[in-house]
């Protein structure tokens, strides 16, 4: 459950539903998505664009223990961050991805 590439996470922020955070989901992937956001403003972009409801937001204090706490697969789905996703006019998803759990 290593990062795929280096990006330093701290102080990004994640959207958070009830009692977990805001997963999306791509057609033209099977697996779940959890965004952070290296600002406020891309995250809510984002959200209003695709029009996906949360509660709140927080933050990201140490990157290590936020992976650590999350679970490799949710509902037998594989779980992976990606960092600054934007919607391209062609309505596809740009995003860095930093975590995949592994098989």
């Amino acid at each position: 459950m290593l990062p795929d590439k280096h990006v330093d996470i701290t102080d990004h922020v994640f959207p958070w539903d009830v009692n977990r955070p805001t997963l999306l989901r791509m057609a033209s992937a099977d697996d779940l998505f959890l965004p952070v956001f290296s600002t406020i403003g891309k995250l809510r972009a984002l959200m209003r664009e695709s029009q996906i409801t949360y509660k709140a937001i927080k933050r990201i204090h140490s990157p290590r223990d936020f992976i650590a706490s999350l679970p490799a697969y949710i509902d037998n789905v594989r779980l992976r961050i990606i960092v600054d996703p934007t919607i391209t006019e062609g309505r596809h998803v740009r995003y860095t991805e930093v975590y995949r759990a592994i098989h």
